[in-house]
């Protein structure tokens, strides 16, 4: 039988193989630095607290930004985590390269920004609505530092999101208000987008949104084919290490990989890899979006 989930992988492999994403409008990107080191998959066990991920020689930190409350007593927006946080990073990653501008324009009500997204509203304690403005927040008001270490220097680097956000739509998700909810970008997040933009097709991230990890897989995977000339192994360690951190045991970080790739594979037929007992060999492939003759910089 096939899944509801399955269906969706399947219908976007079919108008991807009907029309590219330049001709049906279809065209994303995402922050080259964010598809080699990633956020958590699920919600820490203590999500209060630095999140790190270390992926050879490069490392993720991720802060949790606070407020006071009323009482003055010191509340965590805690991490980032899932899904959603990835499909608002395409999305803000989009605009800034089709606007060029760090100034972005949410929309006037919630319900207007799900649907730019992707996310069907719905609304109490559980709903979507709820899930999108907490992860905003949490987003939004985060600390994100990457480092690059090997044995001559240690570069680090700051590429918080956001430099101020104004979100409108809280009480009345599903009403337009009289002020548009805004996001300016830091300088520095911006020029990460600009400067170093992944494209992806949003037909083939939208069908993966239920899987945080082939959402990474994919990013990853078409960021690699950009500039691979040969055959490259990727052992499971180094996977692990890149995408595992939500999984403690190998084993189980294989298993799920596995699932996700194939996932993955449904909606970018054109990656050539090869699955092996040690891990993956990567072959030269076409990237998902057509380069226009131009190779992505690895470095």
């Amino acid at each position: 039988m096939i899944t509801r989930e399955t269906g969706k992988l399947l219908d976007a492999a079919v108008a991807i193989e009907a029309e590219s994403a330049l001709e049906s409008g279809n065209v994303g990107f995402f922050a080259r630095s964010l598809t080699q080191c990633t956020l958590p998959h699920s919600k820490p066990e203590n999500d209060t607290i630095t999140y790190g991920k270390r992926n050879g020689k490069l490392s993720l930190t991720v802060q949790p930004g606070d407020y006071l409350d009323k009482k003055g007593k010191p509340i965590s927006y805690g991490v980032p985590y899932g899904s959603i946080p990835r499909l608002l990073l395409c999305w803000i990653s989009t605009e800034a390269s089709r606007t060029k501008s760090k100034e972005l324009v949410l929309g006037h009500s919630l319900s207007e920004f799900m649907a730019a997204i992707d996310l069907t509203p719905s609304w109490g304690r559980r709903g979507t609505a709820k899930s999108l403005t907490d992860q905003m927040e949490r987003l939004f008001n985060c600390t994100i530092r990457l480092t690059y270490e090997d044995s001559e220097r240690r570069t680090s680097t700051r590429l918080d999101v956001a430099k101020t956000y104004n979100l409108f739509f809280h009480k009345q998700p599903d009403q337009g208000g009289l002020w548009q909810s805004t996001l300016t970008l830091t300088q520095d997040f911006y020029e990460e987008i600009v400067k170093h933009p992944v494209p992806l097709d949003l037909r083939a991230l939208r069908s993966l949104k239920k899987s945080p990890l082939a959402i990474d897989i994919y990013c990853w995977l078409t960021y690699r084919m950009s500039y691979l000339k040969g055959a490259t192994p990727v052992t499971w360690g180094q996977l692990h290490g890149q995408f595992g951190a939500d999984y403690a045991r190998l084993r189980d970080f294989k298993r799920y990989f596995s699932a996700a790739l194939q996932k993955v594979a449904v909606v970018y037929p054109a990656v050539n890899l090869q699955m092996t007992a040690d891990g993956l060999t990567l072959l030269p492939s076409k990237t998902h979006i057509p380069m226009k003759g131009k190779t992505m910089s690895k470095s």
